[in-house]
């Protein structure tokens, strides 16, 4: 009666915005330095889960 029920679609940011974005947070470099420290250590799966 008054149109199609639909939202309109905005622009949605791409892949690689995503995933730059990620980034800008401090617990992403001390996850990094957290697992570079585990690898000297010598632990491989523990600093592979971590990352």
């Amino acid at each position: 009666k008054h149109g199609p029920n639909k939202l309109p679609e905005g622009k949605g940011d791409g892949l690689l915005v995503i995933f730059l974005r990620q980034f800008q947070s401090p617990l992403i470099y001390i996850l990094f330095a957290a697992s570079i420290v585990v690898f000297v250590m010598g632990e491989i799966t523990d600093g592979s889960i971590i990352l």
